[in-house]
């Protein structure tokens, strides 16, 4: 065929219609590449391809408007275009939406997460990436608009974007940008990013102010100021390559992908990152690729595998901080266990995978699809005294929660509190557990139960292993040792050559056994 795109477009539709691709090709070849399109009659053989053929002939008509529908948005004006197009219908009423972007800011989805109010407790993460979520999306760009014309964003918006900022982190899915607009005049649009209140990044170059002005920033370029940063032969960064050394940077070149912005990947690396849920590419020969939605696209794909630079890096910058924050997770939780004092915790689901099910859901919801709440799911996040607990249980987590949504702690590096997440309370030296739900808490009585914790704790500290027992480096005491020792001094050799069991002696020297020695 005369290109590689061409070929593989004959193979797909072999692959959906069902029939042999050697026969697609050879009839390709003698009636065009159209043919495959409006005239295949020939090409099908049973009625199963011809209805097959049928259902791909209503895509292949419909795809000219998805891309109208699923613009690229390179630009504010080109957001605002958008979501204009999204509301046109409300601009009578307040409304916050959501637009949901692949890794080349192609719009993949859009949902209208609240119409009328716009409020913290309405404009939730949850409800914001859960889509995000189920949709792959690499990021996200949030608008909503104002009525009454003026654009102007009120503390309320910009708590929200800062909260909604910083779970997008914590996800993996970056907030590119919010967008404030209007029905009276098009042209007229707020961008946080451009205004500052939300902080820069490498792959968002702004030049100028939005409002009133022309303005021009691109996702995902560098700006020449950037060139020098970006211009750094990938072999001479700080973290390893991904998969080195089964396939290096040359490797990749050779293949006919010439992006550095993409990390080569071996299919077995491509299959583990793609289970840790990192986006993963299929990477071709003639530098394009496409990204692995399923297992099944890692699998039927004959070449190589690519990740982002930009994830990779963040994978490793968050391994190494998890890395040091792990040991001292426990010691965090003994101080909350053992302290005297009113006190609280705030635990929270870890990343990864095999939680996916488990977040950002209802108690019911787990339990009816046979999930619980275990202890080692979560990891300590925050403790604190509780400094004004007035005998109110109940109010004492709607103030928690309440606070960590709205003014949390400067030290808090956990997401906003939000549904699946655990309070721990410690009042009068009684320790109770509590599950975030989605309306109100529900006690969780064996979440933090005595011996699970104090085993946790002596697993970690205990000088002697042999004694998990509650109590904290129990060991022999001097007055015991002292006894032990008499006790010892008090037996004769006789009574110790009587007790010692009769041994025959050997006739032949042997070597003697390695690991016995190391005993010794």
């Amino acid at each position: 065929m005369a290109t590689i795109d061409e070929l593989r477009y004959i193979q797909a539709f072999s692959r959906i219609i069902g029939v042999k691709e050697d026969d697609a090709i050879e009839y390709a070849q003698r009636k065009g590449l159209n043919a495959l399109v409006d005239n295949a009659t020939q090409l099908l053989a049973t009625p199963v391809q011809r209805e097959k053929h049928q259902a791909f002939l209503d895509l292949y008509r419909m795809s000219s408007g998805i891309n109208t529908r699923n613009p690229i948005i390179n630009s504010p004006e080109a957001a605002s275009a958008f979501f204009h197009s999204v509301m046109d219908k409300i601009y009578d009423k307040e409304a916050f939406v959501v637009a949901f972007l692949n890794t080349k800011n192609r719009v993949i989805d859009h949902e209208v997460v609240s119409v009328g109010t716009i409020n913290s407790s309405i404009v939730h993460p949850r409800e914001v990436f859960r889509n995000a979520i189920i949709n792959k999306a690499n990021s996200v760009i949030l608008c909503h608009n104002h009525p009454s014309g003026d654009l102007n964003p009120s503390k309320e918006d910009i708590s929200i974007t800062e909260r909604l900022r910083e779970t997008g982190n914590l996800l993996g899915i970056r907030v590119l940008d919010h967008l404030i607009i209007n029905g009276i005049n098009q042209q007229e649009l707020y961008s946080f990013k451009a205004k500052g209140v939300l902080e820069a990044t490498e792959v968002y170059n702004i030049t100028s102010s939005v409002l009133n002005e022309e303005t021009n920033y691109d996702f995902t370029k560098a700006t020449k100021g950037q060139s020098i940063d970006f211009n750094i032969p990938i072999q001479e960064h700080a973290y390893p390559l991904p998969d080195h050394p089964d396939i290096s940077i040359t490797d990749r070149n050779s293949y006919g992908y010439l992006d550095d912005e993409m990390l080569p990947l071996s299919r077995e690396r491509a299959a583990e990152l793609f289970e840790q849920d990192l986006t993963v590419y299929l990477l071709y020969e003639d530098d394009t690729e496409a990204m692995a939605f399923d297992r099944k696209d890692i699998d039927n794909h004959s070449g190589i595998f690519g990740i982002q630079r930009t994830d990779w890096i963040a994978l490793q910058d968050y391994e190494a901080i998890k890395g040091k924050e792990k040991s001292s997770v426990s010691e965090l939780e003994q101080r909350f266990l053992e302290t005297s004092n009113n006190s609280f915790a705030i635990y929270q689901l870890k990343n990864g995978e095999k939680l996916r099910d488990y977040r950002f859901e209802g108690l019911n919801r787990l339990q009816d699809v046979g999930l619980s709440v275990d202890h080692d799911n979560y990891e300590l996040i925050y403790t604190a005294p509780l400094t004004d607990f007035n005998g109110n249980q109940n109010h004492t987590l709607n103030k928690l929660y309440e606070q960590f949504n709205i003014n949390h702690p400067a030290d808090f590096k956990g997401h906003s509190l939000s549904v699946s997440d655990i309070i721990a309370l410690k009042v009068n030296g009684v320790v109770s557990s509590y599950y975030v739900d989605s309306f109100g808490f529900k006690e969780q009585p064996h979440f933090l139960s005595t011996q699970n914790y104090l085993e946790t704790v002596e697993k970690s500290v205990e000088q002697n292993y042999n004694h998990l027992d509650g109590i904290i480096n129990n060991k022999p005491t001097v007055a015991e040792l002292e006894q032990t020792e008499r006790k010892k001094k008090k037996t004769s050799i006789v009574e110790q050559l009587k007790t010692k069991p009769f041994i025959e002696k050997e006739k032949h020297k042997k070597t003697p056994q390695i690991g016995r020695e190391k005993e010794r």
